[in-house]
């Protein structure tokens, strides 16, 4: 079996994360695997490990947008190339890009799509749907990260085979006692949060975007004492206007924006808690992570996270910074909360291994080829 896998690029993201753990497991189980990116630097980090590995890595423009319409050409020639039993695509626009070419080369492969999110702004778009829908009917099989996913996708298309393969990730590397910072700088800022025995370390790791709505966890630092501290991970458009609200709030020395950073074991190790405001939240891979370190932690109650969430008295409306603080005061002054709250994140956690996610999708691959019906499907 050939299977090739094709997305955006391989930037700092859950889906791109979920990549560069998924193909080295399938590798492992014997499939000829290979990732098509549209764009992207060969100096990424998730990059380097899937050579490690080697699996093949086919970049069609290191630096021109992926929206550019060349890139559909340029898929249908190398998957004429390579030849693949199926073809797995992950985002937009590779979503796209990928069913015109299958269309235009008049390719043999299976199709497939993963849908990563619970909100597609496309959707939304009503004279859209007729091309939204022929795209679609390009794929034979359409997966889904989540049961929200899952529900939007079947009010949305009718008639296509629609399955749920939740999120896995490698459980041993968050449950290491003591996981290296290979940042020397990063290190040394976390040692010296640390210095101050009183100081509570709040995590939170995510793409600076609108959806992800950090502005909740900012205000909420206004209700929580100055022992508590915030540290932010990642990087996106809204960074400036974060950076701004802090300011406004005078809450620079509590509020660290750390950029976009690949230690996250150990940041995870090292905080006392993590935070998800999100608005929308396809499945919420980096609470999965903190879980599975044995972080508690506070959740928006939204599509995606509230299947993620071990206890209900752990979530809070994504705007309600006041719920989010009586959430994160009880974890930190209630010792018998904080243990039962971790492990009830750990045992959560316990279930969304990489390798079942890597199992399931390799059963479905095969029923795909085969064309036997999944009984789940609808």
């Amino acid at each position: 079996m050939k299977i090739v896998h094709i997305i955006n690029n391989l930037h700092i993201g859950g889906a791109e994360s979920l990549i560069s753990t998924l193909l080295p497991k399938i590798k492992d189980m014997g499939i000829d695997c290979q990732l098509i990116c549209l764009n992207g630097i060969n100096e990424s980090k998730y990059i380097n490990e899937l050579e490690t590995f080697h699996i093949p890595i086919h970049i069609l423009n290191k630096k021109s947008s992926p929206y550019h319409p060349i890139l559909m050409l340029k898929i249908g020639r190398l998957l004429q190339k390579i030849n693949p039993d199926i073809v797995h695509v992950h985002l937009f626009p590779a979503f796209y890009w990928a069913a015109l070419a299958k269309k235009i080369f008049s390719l043999k492969s299976k199709f497939l799509f993963t849908e990563h999110a619970t909100f597609n702004r496309r959707q939304s778009i009503f004279w859209w749907k007729p091309l939204e829908l022929f795209v679609y009917r390009q794929y034979q099989q359409i997966f889904c990260i989540s049961g929200g996913v899952e529900n939007r996708m079947k009010k949305y298309i009718q008639g296509k085979f629609i399955t749920k393969i939740e999120n896995g990730i490698p459980l041993e590397k968050y449950r290491q006692n003591k996981p290296v910072c290979l940042n020397a700088s990063l290190a040394k800022q976390v040692e010296s949060l640390h210095s101050i025995k009183e100081n509570k370390l709040i995590l939170s790791v995510g793409r600076l975007v609108p959806d992800k709505n950090q502005q909740t966890m900012i205000r909420m630092m206004t209700v929580l004492s100055s022992d508590y501290l915030l540290l932010i991970v990642g990087e996106g458009q809204c960074r400036t206007e974060l950076e701004k609200l802090i300011q406004s709030l005078k809450l620079e020395n509590r509020i660290f924006l750390l950029g976009a950073q690949t230690d996250i074991p150990y940041l995870i190790k090292q905080a006392h808690a993590g935070i998800f405001t999100s608005k929308v939240e396809g499945f919420g891979l980096a609470a999965l992570e903190m879980m599975a370190s044995g972080l508690p932690v506070a959740f928006s109650s939204v599509p995606g996270l509230n299947e993620l969430c071990p206890d209900e008295s752990l979530m809070a409306s994504q705007d309600d910074y006041n719920q989010f603080a009586i959430i994160i005061k009880r974890l930190m002054q209630d010792e018998s909360y904080y243990q039962q709250m971790k492990e009830k994140c750990l045992s959560r956690s316990d279930t969304y291994s990489i390798q079942e996610m890597a199992n399931k999708h390799i059963k479905l691959y095969q029923q795909v080829l085969s064309d036997s019906p999944n009984p789940e499907m609808c």
